[in-house]
């Protein structure tokens, strides 16, 4: 050993660093090609579990704790029936993941805690059982009831899982659903920090050599840091590019090709939080937008929904293709339909702000205020003037000439051709056009029209509308929110969503009864959902409740019932008057469109969940909950949620995933090919024995920034389809499904395909890729 002497600041350099020894504060070590400093004191470890810099991806939890911290539970015993249970900071038998090396109290303090000391075991209810306690790091003080105090800190070769439970009183703990998951072992983030690295660029990718962590090598274009020692792992390949980081990409990160904005997720730039989470029904194809406005579709669509070709077949884009608009010449010619208010805020060529899409159609608007249509159109719905069946080239709706558009609606969610329209424009005006069967164009009558027309301000009490929403495709209910927060609905009404008190379909606007915007503070968010005969609208207010109309099957209205609501109803459930956000998703569609599920986040970031039924299980964020949840209860394992979608077809191929504050990504359920390192069962994570919400695999230096679900289709049976998560540095990773039958031309995604040689047709990805962008 010897000393470091920088003047003042004196080092001790302890050479490689030693599985086994212990080290200072200010202890200088190499590892893995790099020097490391300790932070604080290191103790004599078990193996690896200390080391500087290692990533033990198999275990990485991938969020910072403070070791010092000492994390708090409070211990209640409440009677179930005729069983005593421990209750868990008001939770009944959690299951709650121990991280070694860190300490946790559980107070029992409460009275009712008398004579029921709370108890480690490896066997399920411990003594009770045959089993004998666990005390390996464990410590106890007074007395239950009045003043005990159970201490634990856990080594990391503690069992993986340890139940509570009370000596001589049988069942307390909740038998199997009461008890501690080990969590992951590695520390050396706690003690270590990196001095220096020895990164050293290796050129271009060749597969026969040895790199280490922190080399740099070329591949296809982009720029990788090795963050494993790897020989024969491809940067890109979907089952060893958890040993790389990328650093730079290629051309795709330009502007004219940096993904900005997903599809179905309103307008770029909309003041009002978007009133849809669910994931719309796409035949196999997914669009979006770039920083420059351009608009990109991968997959094969049908009946035209490419956009890309006159030819309305399926055609297999494997590789993203740039869609090309005829509005260049238009919106640069004189003659353009109007007297020059089609004209763009910066001067420029239109830009598109937003994609809507659905089964065989979509449509786009631009920041001109022009819409086109494409794709399905048999009763109108491109607005073009033409009822044609397919039409697979963009259209311009017709009738909004010198009409500013600032916002699209159309109904998605089922999976149908048919379809209704609805506009928005910059005067509070609404236009509607297409299918009419239930009135849902809002003009009095049930005759589809193929051309945009207005609807009368008289029919919204002269007020100016200031946002819209659909809820469905072809069993359309239409909602829009005026300037003084009142609300107004029309369309289909089968079980009460249009909220006036009924079950009557209305051809015209009835105003939403019920609901007073100035004693309630007004709207903070809405959100519409629904197919066919489970439509729900749900709100919250500036007071910090929700309220709900229509289908309640699956408990969506967090009522503690199952009963439909014919008018707005407020749920003062707990965590009602703190709720800062919500998520109303629909789980399934095809032969299961019952499904509803709501996660709300309250003023403090933690999340509550309610709805879903059994056939949608373990997509709640609960560990192996399948039942109805009619009132809210706590996800323990999830907080400051950002957005959630839902994706998966009939049976049992279904996951949520959960986009947080930090830029992290949760995924619940079928594992589509988001974690290498889990099976593709609903029933684990990453620890391998519980079904909690487990980390999704993004092996990229950027945070994710929204979630863009892929080529949903309910109707051919198992298939979890895919997910893309849009990068910060305007980046697309995707995982899940790529293909449902490559020895079909029909049902050919295309979606993760982004590369021929590395990602073969029909396969299911183990981790999310990136999708590499090609100029149509």
């Amino acid at each position: 050993m010897s000393t470091l002497d920088l003047g003042k600041l004196k080092f001790l350099w302890r050479g490689p660093w030693a599985t086994g020894s212990t080290y200072a504060l200010n202890d200088v070590v190499s590892f893995k090609n790099a020097i490391w400093i300790c932070k604080q004191a290191q103790p004599t470890g078990i193996t690896n579990e200390f080391s500087p810099g290692l990533r033990d991806r198999a275990n990485f939890h991938g969020t910072a704790y403070d070791p010092e911290k000492v994390i708090d539970y409070n211990i209640t015993v409440t009677v179930v029936g005729s069983q005593s249970l421990f209750f868990i900071n008001g939770h009944r038998s959690q299951q709650i993941t121990i991280l070694p090396g860190f300490t946790y109290r559980f107070y029992q303090k409460d009275v009712s805690n008398f004579n029921l000391r709370f108890a480690l075991s490896t066997t399920i209810d411990g003594t009770n059982n045959s089993g004998t306690e666990y005390t390996t790091g464990v410590t106890y003080t007074g007395t239950p009831g009045l003043d005990g105090v159970m201490t634990l800190t856990l080594a990391s070769n503690a069992p993986s899982v340890l139940y509570y439970y009370a000596p001589g009183t049988s069942g307390v703990g909740g038998l199997s659903n009461g008890r501690f998951n080990r969590g992951f072992t590695w520390r050396g983030w706690q003690y270590w920090d990196e001095v220096t690295s020895g990164a050293s660029f290796r050129g271009r990718y060749n597969s026969g050599t040895q790199y280490y962590a922190n080399d740099i090598i070329e591949f296809e274009g982009s720029t990788y840091l090795a963050i494993a020692d790897s020989t024969g792992k491809a940067p890109t390949s979907p089952t060893t590019m958890h040993y790389w980081t990328i650093l730079m990409t290629g051309d795709r990160l330009a502007e004219d090709m940096s993904v900005a904005w997903g599809q179905n997720r309103g307008p770029i730039g909309w003041p009002y939080p978007h009133g849809f989470s669910g994931t719309p029904g796409v035949w196999n194809c997914v669009k979006w937008i770039t920083q420059s406005g351009r608009l990109f579709n991968q997959g094969s669509g049908s009946t035209g929904s490419h956009g890309l070709s006159r030819d309305a077949s399926e055609v297999l884009q494997s590789h993203p293709q740039e869609m090309v608009f005829n509005n260049w010449e238009w919106w640069n010619s004189r003659d353009n339909g109007g007297t020059g208010k089609m004209t763009t805020p910066d001067g420029e060529p239109p830009k598109v702000i937003q994609v809507e899409q659905g089964w065989t159609w979509s449509g786009a608007l631009f920041n001109n205020g022009e819409v086109w249509c494409w794709g399905y159109g048999g009763y109108g719905e491109r607005g073009d003037a033409d009822t044609t069946a397919t039409v697979g080239i963009p259209r311009r709706v017709v009738g909004l000439q010198d009409t500013r558009i600032v916002k699209i609606s159309f109904g998605a969610y089922e999976q149908t051709d048919i379809h209704s329209c609805m506009a928005l424009d910059e005067d509070g005006y609404v236009w509607t056009w297409g299918y009419n069967g239930y009135g849902q164009l809002g003009l009095g009558h049930t005759n589809s029209t193929a051309g945009a027309s207005r609807i009368p301000r008289e029919y919204f009490g002269g007020r100016r509308v200031i946002d819209i929403q659909m809820s469905n495709s072809q069993y359309t209910t239409c909602y829009v929110r005026t300037s003084d927060d009142n609300l107004y609905a029309w369309g289909y009404n089968n079980v009460g969503q249009i909220g006036d008190g009924t079950t009557n379909q209305k051809n015209r606007p009835v105003l939403m009864s019920s609901w007073d915007p100035l004693a309630n503070n007004g709207i903070v968010k809405w959100q519409v959902i629904g197919h066919n005969g489970s439509q729900a609208f749900m709100i919250l207010d500036g007071n910090g409740f929700l309220w709900h109309t229509g289908y309640n099957g699956t408990g969506t209205a967090a009522n503690g019932g199952t009963s439909n609501n014919l008018q707005l109803t407020k749920t003062t459930s707990t965590p009602g008057g703190s709720i800062t956000d919500f998520w109303l998703l629909g789980l399934g569609s095809g032969s299961e469109p019952q499904y509803h599920q709501v996660f709300t986040r309250t003023n403090t970031g933690a999340t509550y969940v309610h709805g879903q039924g059994s056939s949608a299980s373990y997509v709640n964020g609960r560990n192996a909950t399948t039942a109805i949840i009619t009132t809210p209860v706590a996800v323990p394992w999830i907080d400051r949620i950002k957005d959630v979608r839902f994706q998966g077809g009939n049976g049992t191929n279904k996951y949520c995933v959960w986009l947080l504050d930090s830029g992290k990504v949760l995924f619940q359920g079928t594992n589509g090919g988001f974690n290498p390192y889990i099976g593709t069962s609903n029933n684990l994570d990453e620890t391998g024995t519980t079904r909690n919400p487990a980390h999704c695999y993004l092996a990229c230096g950027e945070y994710v920034t929204q979630l863009l679900p892929f080529a949903v289709q309910y109707d051919t049976g198992n298939r979890p389809s895919g997910m893309g998560f849009i990068f910060s540095n305007g980046m697309i990773m995707a995982g899940g499904h790529n293909c449902a039958n490559p020895a079909s031309t029909q049902n050919q995604t295309g979606i993760l395909s982004y590369n021929a040689t590395h990602a073969g047709r029909g396969a299911y990805f183990q981790q999310p890729v990136v999708i590499s962008h090609s100029r149509g």
